[in-house]
């Protein structure tokens, strides 16, 4: 699937909202990444990133116990 530039922000700016809406993270929160590398976690880290949420990405081939 190709994203334009103007959808991958659009997209960005959405998950914003939802991070700090229904999430309640906003500047210097700090959460863990466990998930695939695809354009959904891309999403997501841009959106923490622009938030200033500090993120921390977890290897999804180790097992967590």
């Amino acid at each position: 699937m190709t994203l334009t530039y103007s959808d991958l922000m659009e997209q960005v700016a959405c998950m914003e909202i939802f991070l700090s809406k229904q999430w309640k993270l906003s500047y210097g929160s700090v959460v863990a990444i466990y998930a695939h590398a695809d354009r959904h976690a891309i999403i997501a880290i841009l959106a923490m990133a622009s938030r200033g949420i500090c993120f921390v990405g977890l290897d999804v081939t180790t097992q967590i116990n």
